[in-house]
């Protein structure tokens, strides 16, 4: 299982932007905790060196993960993702 910071997925989100799987950023931006990180559930290569993910998202102010779909660029995926047990011992280095 992937994982990532806030950072990370703001980048996610703005790669998917525009293609099926995407998110209004304006309206996402200002729920997420800084401090969260954020689960990759599910994977789906696509065509065209894309990838289907599926996420649990850490908000402000609540334990309750929320779910996100994103398409992105499979080589963006794995530039701001890391393993989930590398990423809960070093998370700030995901960048």
């Amino acid at each position: 299982m992937q994982a990532t910071n806030t950072v990370g997925l703001i980048t996610l989100a703005e790669n998917a932007n525009g293609r099926n799987r995407s998110v209004d950023l304006n309206k996402l931006t200002p729920l997420l905790d800084p401090e969260g990180l954020h689960l990759c559930t599910f994977t789906m290569i696509l065509n065209h060196g894309l990838i289907r993910t599926k996420w649990l998202t850490k908000l402000i102010n609540t334990m309750v993960p929320t779910e996100m779909w994103l398409d992105v660029d499979m080589v963006k995926f794995y530039h701001y993702t890391q393993d989930y047990k590398a990423a809960t011992k070093a998370q700030p280095s995901i960048q």
